[in-house]
């Protein structure tokens, strides 16, 4: 248990590693104003299942790296989807993690789709 934990912290400190890669691409995305401005032309702009959230990196890494270590040994890597994706953050800190074989978002708001496309072009 005690090695599994040591490996575990190793590959969240690699993968903690691309943080700064990661905030570089999304310094200038603004998330919560896109989804704002994108639902005004919906029939229902303020339906709580358009909620806007974000995840920050560290946690989301840390998060990642405990679950991933639960895997049983020898397993093909998982897909990792995101529904409601946003700007793509969750997505891209899954796929640089290397722990998924494919990694996925689903957005429903077109100009947050296209801030993911534009932040997954830039890595």
């Amino acid at each position: 248990a005690m090695e599994a934990a040591g490996g575990a912290r190793a590959l969240q400190r690699r993968h903690t590693a691309a943080v700064p890669t990661l905030r570089s691409v999304f310094r200038r995305v603004r998330g919560k104003y896109i989804s704002r401005n994108n639902r005004k032309g919906l029939p229902r702009p303020h339906d709580v299942s358009l909620t806007y959230g974000e995840v920050t990196f560290e946690s989301f890494i840390r998060l990642l790296t405990d679950l991933c270590a639960l895997l049983p040994p020898g397993r093909e890597p998982p897909t990792f989807y995101d529904l409601g994706s946003g700007t793509g953050k969750a997505v891209l800190c899954a796929c640089v993690s290397g722990f998924f074989s494919r990694c996925c978002g689903v957005e429903l708001l077109p100009a947050l789709s296209a801030a993911a496309a534009a932040a997954d072009a830039t890595l």
